[in-house]
């Protein structure tokens, strides 16, 4: 094993040369950086309310002219309004008139008419003139918030005050815990079955990054290798180095690249925000967090988290980078030129596939019903094609625990070596190949030829 391993610091510090100097590795990290480092001050900025501590606009409507009918809910929308910070300004003119026209008939009205009917339900319509202030946009909103505070204002017109119209529209929840004798007494025994919507949110992200990474990573495994075999190269190199240490060495550049893109990123987000903090700061000036990450960080997603559990997540992406590489490498020694890599990649992306789909269906599940895939959800969180995509985000939320973990991490080992035995069988003969692109019972037949031969 020890000679079949030689030379493969020499392989790859000739790849990360060449992936250095490679023009897309670099654009690629300076649009990771970019995407990073603009996404919080961008995200503060199309959402208009500088992370809702910028005061809120006024609306542009004076008075609303309401007919309710007989209904006398008229002062009861004036309180409601009162509370708005959009619609404090709005005077409420109770009318009689069926007449709609007669309170636009200047057509340069910045007030709206608004028909209230009170019956089984409250209805309300809505009625605006063409004006150079109020939009459609304006009155529909206008009507839908007093709408939508349909039962407050049925109180305040019953002669309620405010104090007990906000006593009887509190928001209530229920929640039922599950609790044992512990060393320190009874202790709440969390449910962790389900996914909570900020949880599925972050797992999803988390996947779709990992996918992506190890998809890019891999990639540039199989492109190498495919450029080196069409130039010959590869012949040249494997004088003196075996083809063990070849990949080894591609697969720990290819590595090595994504360890860089992440910290790319990470010094983007950092960057973001404390430009986001300075950007938008608060009201006395000083530094804040950004509500998005100020949310995440108070809140109880990660109260789980561990930092044993954030390593050995860390562990099992790398490791899933190098497993999938070798895949990658087969695929990309199974073709002779540089045109037929995609058919060469077919394998991989069959493989890389099945992974990530087995992950994605386990979050769907989880987050629709709540519920997993019984006894096979412990195949998803331990089989290496699906492992890197699901176990980081599961570790780091303390969705599995960290004997799962060192499970997954063990596993994902003995595949590795696995695979490198496998290279060590077939990858040699698999670069000699010229013609047609091998298909995977072709590399099965070789392999089965090389362990003969030894």
């Amino acid at each position: 094993m020890k000679n079949k391993m030689y030379g493969w610091q020499k392989v790859y510090g000739f790849s990360m040369k060449q992936r250095l100097k490679g023009k897309s590795f670099r654009v690629a990290v300076m649009v990771l950086f970019a995407v990073a480092f603009l996404s919080l001050p961008v995200i503060s900025m199309f959402t208009n309310n500088m992370d809702g501590r910028k005061e809120a606009k006024k609306s542009r409507i004076t008075d609303i002219y309401m007919n309710d009918h007989g209904a006398d809910i008229s002062e009861a929308v004036a309180l409601v309004l009162k509370d708005s910070d959009i619609y404090a300004n709005v005077r409420v003119n109770a009318v009689n008139e069926d007449s709609k026209l007669k309170y636009l008939e200047d057509n340069m009205a910045d007030y709206i008419y608004v028909d209230a009917f009170v019956n089984m339900g409250v209805q309300y319509q809505g009625y605006y003139g063409e004006s150079e202030n109020i939009s459609k946009d304006d009155a529909e909103d206008l009507v839908n918030y007093v709408s939508d505070n349909s039962r407050q204002i049925l109180m305040y017109s019953k002669g309620l005050n405010k104090a007990e119209v906000d006593a009887l529209s509190m928001d209530y929840s229920s929640e039922v815990n599950f609790v044992k004798a512990g060393n320190n007494g009874m202790e709440i025994v969390e449910d962790t079955e389900g996914l909570g919507f900020d949880e599925y949110g972050f797992s999803y992200g988390l996947l779709m990054i990992s996918m992506m990474l190890i998809m890019i990573g891999s990639s540039s495994v199989a492109e190498a290798v495919v450029t080196e075999k069409s130039t010959r190269v590869i012949e040249y190199l494997l004088i003196n180095v075996k083809p063990m240490a070849i990949v080894l060495g591609k697969i720990l550049a290819a590595v090595t690249a994504i360890l860089l893109e992440l910290a790319a990123v990470a010094v983007g987000f950092a960057g973001s925000v404390i430009v986001n903090g300075l950007m938008f700061p608060a009201e006395d000036g000083s530094f804040v967090l950004p509500q998005m990450v100020e949310s995440l960080l108070s809140g109880h997603m990660f109260a789980k988290t561990s930092a044993l559990g954030i390593i050995i997540s860390l562990l099992i992406f790398l490791l899933g980078v190098v497993f999938y590489g070798f895949v990658a490498g087969i695929a990309g020694a199974s073709v002779s030129r540089i045109e037929d890599t995609q058919e060469g990649m077919k394998l991989f992306t069959m493989v890389s596939i099945i992974g990530a789909y087995l992950s994605l269906f386990l979050l769907i599940s989880e987050n629709t019903s709540g519920s997993n895939f019984g006894a096979l959800t412990y195949v998803v969180y331990l089989l290496p094609l699906s492992a890197p995509f699901i176990m980081p985000e599961y570790l780091i939320l303390g969705k599995v625990s960290l004997l799962i973990g060192a499970l997954s991490l063990v596993i994902m080992v003995v595949a590795i070596i696995c695979m490198l035995i496998l290279v060590s069988n077939i990858y040699g003969a698999l670069i000699y190949h010229r013609g047609a692109p091998l298909k995977v019972k072709d590399i099965i037949g070789i392999s089965k030829a090389e362990r003969r031969q030894k």
